[in-house]
């Protein structure tokens, strides 16, 4: 049961810090716009980001 909680722990904190560490380097960027004139540039922002 000690293996469990251990686990369970270790994964929860994994991903708090995943989810900090994403926030930190793409900003605020993923979230959705309501205006649809600036809707198209979240849709390409990893893809243009992506090339080499």
């Amino acid at each position: 049961m000690f293996v469990f909680f251990a686990t369970l722990i270790a994964l929860s904190a994994w991903a708090v810090a995943a989810s900090i560490v994403g926030v930190a380097r793409d900003g605020y960027r993923r979230r959705p716009t309501r205006d649809p004139a600036t809707a198209h540039q979240d849709v390409h922002a990893d893809h243009d980001r992506e090339r080499p």
